[in-house]
């Protein structure tokens, strides 16, 4: 028997865009490469300045506090390029093209690549600030300037 579409059950917004969130989530851990490279390219150029070149310009060793908030806005430009690699990857394998037959909204393949990148980007943050908080960095700012109250 042949079901007419109109009677097909669409899935709600919760739970497609859940779908979306753990695909995306599970592409980002199984490549490696990338999440490797998200945590440890920001961590080897904080070191980078300020144990090589950091020594130069401020003899004292406080140029980690100048480095440090650069690196943050390093890794969340990283993240950012991460996104539009993976909607690109997507687009070019073909499954743009399935999902367009499915009854979602396109909106929820967005989301997933979004809230992925942005939890790469919080562990890679945290991470990054762990070590330059042992490598010698001080904030002076408060937690609400952090945030930009």
């Amino acid at each position: 028997m042949i079901q007419n579409v109109s009677t097909i059950k669409k899935p709600s917004q919760m739970v497609t865009s859940g779908v979306f969130i753990s695909r995306s989530l599970l592409h980002s851990l199984r490549n490696a490469e990338v999440l490797i490279m998200a945590i440890m390219l920001p961590i080897m150029l904080m070191l980078c300045f300020t144990y090589i070149f950091g020594g130069a310009i401020d003899p004292g060793g406080d140029y980690v506090n100048y480095v440090v908030p650069g690196i943050i806005l390093l890794c969340a430009g990283f993240g950012s390029s991460s996104i539009a690699v993976d909607v690109t990857t997507d687009m070019t394998n073909g499954i743009i093209d399935r999902f367009q037959t499915m009854p979602i909204r396109s909106i929820h393949v967005i989301t997933g690549h979004v809230v992925a990148s942005i939890a790469r980007n919080l562990l890679a943050t945290v991470i990054v600030f762990g070590i330059a908080l042992l490598v010698g960095f001080r904030p002076t700012a408060s937690v609400g300037a952090w945030f930009g109250r």
